[in-house]
């Protein structure tokens, strides 16, 4: 009786090989799919932890900005004394400048990343006012993640 069920069937011998074909190639694809995703993940993990350190970064330097209008009538270096919970953390700030009209760097350090911000200010009657307040040119992005002239033209002429 086998061997009647293997003539009615033919193709049952020569297709042995499709089916472990097939499974080794889906676990190659699953592993691949796997490997991509934990790489994502693990990316994805670094970059929160990233903005993390920037958000504190920024929240320093929002510290250092109202300390300096606090110190602006003493030009010179004042650094910002931090709670111990930010033990790894430093807040400078430089304040130059005579009269009315007063200029502060305020540079924070956390770990190996620093962001610095100049501000202007001036006096009017006993209270100093912020006029202007820009991130150094150092805290900018690397050239590589800004867009070039070449592709902010072509995006213009679409």
């Amino acid at each position: 009786m086998n061997e009647r069920c293997f003539q009615l069937l033919p193709n049952r011998r020569r297709r042995r090989g499709f089916a472990a074909i097939m499974a080794i190639s889906l676990v190659i694809l699953v592993g691949g799919a796997l490997a991509t995703l934990a790489t994502y993940f693990a990316l994805d993990a670094s970059r929160t932890r990233s903005e993390a350190a920037e958000a504190q970064l920024r929240q320093l330097l929002n510290a250092g900005a109202i300390a300096a209008i606090e110190h602006a009538d003493a030009a010179g270096q004042t650094k910002l004394q931090l709670p111990a919970e930010l033990g790894h953390a430093t807040v400078s700030i430089q304040v130059r400048g005579s009269g009315d009209a007063r200029e502060a760097v305020v540079d924070a350090h956390l770990n190996e990343r620093a962001l610095s911000q100049s501000l202007k200010m001036h006096r009017v009657g006993n209270k100093w006012t912020v006029i202007s307040a820009s991130l150094d040119d150092d805290a900018q992005p690397p050239a590589a993640t800004q867009p070039s002239e070449r592709s902010t033209a072509a995006s213009q002429r679409s």
